[in-house]
């Protein structure tokens, strides 16, 4: 094994123990407020978070499409489920350059070359990126009182280089072919312009404020004691999301959304409690995303797809 491939495992594994003490830690801390905290399923909360949750999804799944679209590839609805679901499988994986290489082979299967599935999945990543910074920006807006002048500059910084980037195509295809071409593929045109980014941006951030509204839901269905407000849950649970998102080396952020949702809840109910609302959400959403998968099966072909007829 080479010496680098050793220190990246080495350092995928502290982080992960670090996660793994520090919720550990968290819980048997504050066991005994978790014990006594005031735990009640409400009924109708919980079945509207679930169904905001399917929802969101839902649109992801939509969004999806009309990336593919925006690539000159149109496909039903149907296809795009099955493509984003069945695709989105390879982020339990290691590594996200799986769940763009999911999509590229579902886009095979659906007729769509995979060098373009493979640059709308990173298109449209970047496009979902971009719009969580508006949360990111309300999150520290309300979180003054615990974060210094350093870090607003990253986020500024962080926020420029990226708008710089993915907001403007021809960046964004010039990063992209530079990759494709280390790889041995062909380049891909991105055929759009800068005010098509903006409007799948914006439409992106939708699905922020469906995902806050559900997680909010969620939180006061089964800790009545929580005094979360709306936007305050939805900017934690963005950050979260795309702290998770962005740790490569954890499948599907498994732990590292857990670990931060609950450190950032945590200056207002318990970090334990908040870790266990945080953990019990991940359970939720878990489910839901099985359901998307086992609902692909319900479709026209094999649950990888066949080849449709674009529409």
């Amino acid at each position: 094994m080479k010496r680098s491939s050793i220190y990246r495992t080495a350092l995928k594994v502290v982080v992960l123990l670090f996660v793994a003490w520090f919720m550990g830690a968290a819980v048997v801390h504050d066991w005994g407020t978790i014990r006594d905290y005031e735990w009640r399923i409400s009924f109708w909360p919980f079945t509207a978070s679930a169904v905001l949750f399917f929802g969101t999804y839902a649109l992801l799944a939509w969004l999806w499409k009309r990336a593919l679209a925006m690539f000159g590839h149109p496909i039903d609805y149907r296809a795009a489920w099955r493509m984003y679901f069945v695709g989105n499988l390879g982020r339990y994986i290691p590594g996200k350059i799986w769940t763009v290489a999911g999509m590229a082979y579902m886009g095979a299967r659906h007729g769509i070359p995979a060098t373009v599935s493979a640059a709308a999945a990173v298109f449209a990543q970047a496009c979902l990126l971009l719009s969580s910074f508006v949360f990111f920006v309300l999150f520290l807006i309300l979180w003054h009182s615990r974060i210094t002048g350093a870090w607003i500059a990253g986020v500024v910084v962080g926020v420029s280089l990226l708008v710089g980037v993915f907001m403007f195509p021809r960046n964004l295809e010039r990063v992209m072919n530079a990759l494709l071409k280390r790889l041995g593929r062909e380049p891909v045109v991105f055929p759009f312009a800068t005010g098509d980014v903006a409007l799948l941006t914006a439409q992106y951030m939708v699905t922020w404020l469906l995902f806050g509204a559900a997680f909010w839901l969620f939180i006061h269905s089964i800790a009545a004691g929580s005094h979360v407000g709306y936007v305050y849950a939805a900017s934690a649970y963005a950050v979260a999301y795309v702290t998770g998102f962005v740790a490569f080396f954890v499948p599907g952020g498994i732990g590292v959304r857990e670990g931060i949702l609950g450190f950032l809840l945590g200056s207002v109910m318990p970090v334990g409690v908040a870790l266990v609302v945080a953990m019990s959400s991940r359970l939720l959403v878990t489910g839901i995303e099985l359901l998307c998968v086992l609902l692909t099966l319900t479709g026209r072909g094999e649950i990888d797809g066949e080849k449709e007829a674009h529409t």
